[in-house]
């Protein structure tokens, strides 16, 4: 396997004046990209499917959406990921 290149030298980034600028959404595509690429040289080399479990405690909107943000991105990456809801009383 090889390891992720540095989000510093992404297609995310620009030098300005000395200043390097970084644009999130570029570098987190880029690291997404990479990651999906080492979850399926796991699963075909070794068989073995990374995952993630998203644990929220009670029903509030912002961690809702927050969950799903994290599920949806990191399934997008190939990763395996489970949802776990508990009451706010856990």
């Amino acid at each position: 396997m090889t390891a992720l290149s540095d989000p510093l030298t992404a297609s995310g980034t620009e030098t300005t004046g000395g200043t390097l600028l970084l644009t999130g959404r570029e570098v987190a595509k880029e690291i997404r990209q990479q990651c999906a690429v080492e979850i399926e040289t796991l699963r075909a080399r070794y068989s073995i499917l990374p995952g993630l479990a998203v644990v929220r405690v009670g029903q509030d909107p912002a961690s809702i959406n927050y969950a799903q943000r994290i599920t949806k991105s990191f399934g997008t990456a190939g990763l395996s990921v489970t949802e776990i809801e508990l009451p706010e009383s856990a």
